[in-house]
């Protein structure tokens, strides 16, 4: 992932949640990271690692993400009205985030399949690494995405694959 992120994160906020810790860090253009670990000190020390300059702060557009984050896990929102800023991504990767948006929870899309609607087909490897680089996990919901045959493969968030199932076993619960 490409970016100089330190100059565009002025805040964070820890939320935790069923996958573990989520640390919702934001700069003045929007959303910058979601940090998704285990536990609460990993989510602190990256930001601290990465964010050097950011305040923890429970307010403006953390507070806000917070709160559309909190009525996901309860069951009352399945997407996010956030502004996000993806400028310090390659282009690429910022076009197969947007089209990742437009994925519903409760489905699923294969890599190939993201990559033709990104409007590269035959990219599935690239869009791969895209995911790996989603820096806004769950709001950009790279577990969405899953392997050729249905396979659940990758997920660089919480507890790996195990986050990964759990979020899309969560959102089929939602939308039936």
């Amino acid at each position: 992932m490409r970016r100089t992120a330190a100059s565009h994160a002025d805040q964070f906020l820890l939320f935790e949640c069923p996958v573990g810790w989520l640390g919702i860090v934001a700069g003045p253009n929007g959303l910058v990271e979601i940090v998704s670990r285990p536990r609460e000190e990993e989510v602190r020390q990256h930001i601290a690692g990465r964010y050097p300059g950011a305040r923890e702060r429970g307010e403006g557009l953390c507070k806000q993400t917070s709160l559309q984050l909190a009525d996901y896990f309860a069951g009352q929102r399945q997407s996010f009205d956030l502004p996000v800023d993806l400028s310090g991504l390659r282009e690429f990767t910022r076009t197969v985030l947007e089209t990742l948006r437009q994925v519903p929870a409760g489905s699923t899309v294969s890599y190939g399949e993201l990559a033709r609607r990104a409007g590269r087909p035959g990219a599935a490897r690239a869009v791969g690494g895209a995911m790996a680089g989603n820096p806004l996990p769950i709001v950009i919901p790279c577990h969405r995405v899953i392997g050729a045959g249905g396979k659940l493969v990758g997920y660089s968030g919480g507890r790996g694959v195990e986050t990964k199932e759990w979020l899309l076993e969560f959102e089929r619960g939602q939308t039936k």
